[in-house]
């Protein structure tokens, strides 16, 4: 795994050194503008047109054990109204990433999505969130920070929503791997029965996308849809691990869905880089407790035909 020191360090450190010392070089000096516009339209209605900036500093270490000097800077722009939900559905967040160890910065990745804020996410992701209108879920984007690589898009609490991440221990170069989870926001989607979207992938991006479709509607509305949206969870079981596990107490010990700072290690697949030999891993959706769906990863790719599904559900390649 590589290791990542945390933000609030970074930032200790660099207000203890604020201060010129003898020999210092100052590399780079940036700035950044916020703003605020305050409208009132002929009806009477108020609106806050808004625009922040701030910067992030991290550092991160590759697999050489090489520390990185990076900077984030995230510009937020959105609009509140008096006369609508609080709730821009056009905000958005900008954000680039900067080599700043040299002599002027390195420009590695510029990125938007749309969302009203965004994290750093263990020196190695950025999350942008929309929160949810009107009962609905939030809505997440996350991306890998070197690259500005789109990952997933999910949906639920949290700055990453519904997800699981695993790791292959021991293996070099690092395996990565996640899962997510994204309920229905489209209309005609949601009347054909689908209820989301569920993806798994690696540090290059999707691997494989499935629709989660219940084909026959309840007699009765039971709001699955939102149901799961905001309150489903995905877990990764190892088939090397024991059920129940030798040692509970352990993090990530059992079905787990581990997280981005602490993916839940796969010892079937140590020391595995091979994507055909990705196999002997189960993704398992549950809601509530309720397993619906459990889906084995085989050659690095999630085997829906293999799949054992709730009698309600079905599993349909995504477009």
């Amino acid at each position: 795994m590589k290791i990542k020191l945390p933000l609030l360090l970074i930032a200790a450190v660099l207000a203890t050194s604020g201060a010129a010392q003898a020999g210092d070089q100052k590399l780079t000096d940036l700035k950044a503008t916020s703003s605020v516009s305050i409208i009132k339209d002929a009806e009477g209605s108020y609106a806050a047109r808004v625009r922040n900036s701030r910067f992030m500093p991290y550092v991160t270490l590759d697999d050489q054990g090489i520390s990185h000097f990076r900077l984030l800077t995230v510009v937020t722009s959105q609009e509140l109204r008096t006369d609508r939900e609080p709730v821009d559905p056009a905000a958005q967040v900008s954000v680039t990433v900067d080599d700043i160890a040299g002599d002027k910065p390195k420009r590695l990745a510029a990125f938007k999505d749309t969302g009203a804020d965004g994290t750093l996410i263990a020196a190695r992701y950025f999350a942008t969130t929309q929160p949810g209108c009107c009962g609905g879920a939030d809505s997440h984007h996350v991306r890998l920070l070197e690259s500005g690589r789109h990952l997933f898009q999910s949906t639920g609490p949290g700055p990453v929503g519904i997800s699981a991440w695993a790791s292959f221990p021991n293996a070099r170069p690092e395996q990565i791997r996640w899962a997510a989870f994204a309920g229905v926001d489209d209309e005609a989607q949601y009347k054909a029965g689908v209820l989301g979207t569920l993806t798994y992938g690696n540090e290059t991006g999707p691997l494989t996308s499935l629709l989660v479709v219940r084909p026959k509607a309840p007699a009765e509305n039971d709001d699955l849809d939102l149901a799961l949206a905001n309150g489903a969870t995905l877990l990764w079981i190892d088939s090397k691990e024991k059920v129940p596990p030798a040692d509970p107490t352990l993090a990530n010990a059992g079905p787990a869905s581990g997280s981005p700072d602490s993916p839940k290690d796969i010892w079937s697949l140590e020391r595995v880089t091979d994507p055909a030999k990705v196999a002997g891993m189960v993704l398992a959706l549950e809601l509530d407790g309720k397993r619906l769906i459990s889906i084995p990863v085989e050659g690095d790719k999630l085997a829906a035909d293999k799949a054992t599904v709730d009698p309600t559900l079905v599993l349909k390649p995504a477009p």
